[in-house]
């Protein structure tokens, strides 16, 4: 009996509540993000400009698209969807003015809106979210950080010579992935504290 709570109390320090509780979960790095990009069709023929804004908790987003160079688009076309943990965009109808029907989707750094209709030449749009791109970049480089892994490893030789508890070196852990940007309770929050762990 004994052992069985040591287990289960080994397991809860470990892997806190890893999936139990969204609500404490952090937001993503596009939470409350407000961005107007701009590319153009493909060979060139109109330039596209997109107004997406994310919601403070990273969940949903609104658009709004222009096509200023088509007199059939004109009044543009906007559209709400949800955004996954991932930073994918929810497919939604977006249809600028009379153009045939192209639907908003992608991910947070790159929404794309498609053409329904293969044989359209105006086809659709891309852009790049350099803003969220950085971040996103930022936040993958500084898990990655050779200097930041040997602080780790420095940190981990000084706890054990201190003999301060394996607890606090993984609440240490999970500081630092909150701080890179990591949700609590998602599976790559858990990656991040067991990437940490094994350094």
């Amino acid at each position: 009996m004994v052992r069985l709570i040591l287990a289960l109390s080994c397991f809860v320090i470990f892997f806190g509540n890893i999936g139990l509780n969204e609500a404490s979960s952090e937001v993503p790095y596009w939470a409350g993000h407000k961005a107007k990009l701009y590319a153009e069709t493909p060979f060139g023929a109109h330039e596209c400009e997109l107004t997406i804004e994310y919601t403070s908790d990273g969940k949903h987003y609104s658009a709004s698209l222009e096509i200023p160079t088509s007199q059939n688009a004109v009044g543009g076309g906007s559209c709400r969807g949800l955004v996954d943990k991932e930073g994918n965009l929810e497919r939604k109808d977006c249809t600028p003015g009379q153009w045939a029907p192209r639907t908003l989707a992608g991910t947070v750094t790159k929404p794309i809106l498609e053409s329904e209709h293969a044989s359209s030449t105006s086809g659709g749009c891309k852009w790049a979210d350099k803003t969220l791109q950085k971040k996103h970049k930022t936040i993958n480089s500084q898990l990655d950080n050779p200097k930041r892994k040997n602080n780790l490893s420095n940190n981990k030789t000084k706890d054990k010579q201190t003999g301060k508890s394996k607890t606090l070196l993984l609440e240490k852990y999970k500081t630092e992935c909150l701080e890179l940007g990591f949700s609590k309770g998602t599976e790559k929050f858990g990656d991040c504290v067991m990437k940490l762990i094994n350094m």
